[in-house]
């Protein structure tokens, strides 16, 4: 009796299994075809700008009036699809400076390593006229902070 009942309880699961393998075959197809449509509409090699996070800055330029001001400032990138692009100077008035860093996200790079990436830069400020000058550097959020330069 006992192994009958195994039989019979053998048969129905195979039976189960051959009746539920095309309608789990076909969801899942379903499925395929929809993340397939994504990865179609998704923006696949496209380029994003947009201001990064300076987390420290260092004036290391020449002071005098007559050579360019340089200052090398540091920063953190959120993950392996941000990279560092380059810096946006803004001069606001003779004595006030604004720096933003800015960098580009590649959102059709496939997966991005999930981690903190620090970058180091030199920006070049140009010529500055004689006297303290403020130089502001703006993170993505708005906020800022400040360092003074003395140009001679």
């Amino acid at each position: 009796m006992k192994r009958s009942t195994l039989a019979t309880l053998t048969a129905i699961l195979g039976f189960s299994f051959i009746f539920a393998a095309p309608v789990f075959a076909a969801s899942l197809n379903e499925e395929i075809k929809g993340f397939v449509k994504k990865l179609d509409q998704s923006p696949i090699g496209q380029i994003k700008e947009e201001y990064g996070t300076i987390t420290g800055a260092l004036p290391v330029g020449s002071f005098d009036k007559d050579a360019d001001a340089v200052v090398v400032v540091s920063g953190d990138l959120s993950n392996s699809c941000h990279s560092y692009k380059e810096a946006k100077v803004d001069h606001r008035d003779t004595k006030t400076h604004e720096v933003r860093a800015i960098v580009t996200i590649n959102q059709g790079s496939g997966a991005c390593l999930q981690a903190i990436f620090h970058f180091m830069k030199e920006v070049n400020l140009g010529k500055l006229e004689s006297g303290k000058h403020t130089l502001r550097f703006v993170s993505r959020d708005g906020t800022y902070f400040e360092k003074s330069l003395t140009v001679e």
